[in-house]
């Protein structure tokens, strides 16, 4: 992808880019990326899996835990 920027900004998108021995887009990806929250991940352990019905009130504590509104956290 190409975008119009305005030459000042490219000759310094180029001087920085050089410095840190990256390419232009490389460099662009990366402080693009920055914007951006990276979102937590969370890990689930233990045993089973959630059936429909037998299960119900243990997946309303899995989406309170997801949500991270759970009391008990492991």
């Amino acid at each position: 992808m190409s975008i119009e920027v305005p030459e000042d900004l490219e000759a310094r998108l180029r001087q920085l880019a050089a410095a840190q021995g990256v390419t232009v887009e490389e460099l662009v990806t990366r402080e693009l990326a920055k914007l951006t929250a990276p979102r937590p991940v969370r890990t689930l352990r233990g045993k089973g899996v959630l059936h429909a019905g037998s299960n119900a009130p243990h997946a309303r504590d899995l989406k309170a835990f997801m949500r991270g509104e759970a009391d008990d956290v492991a």
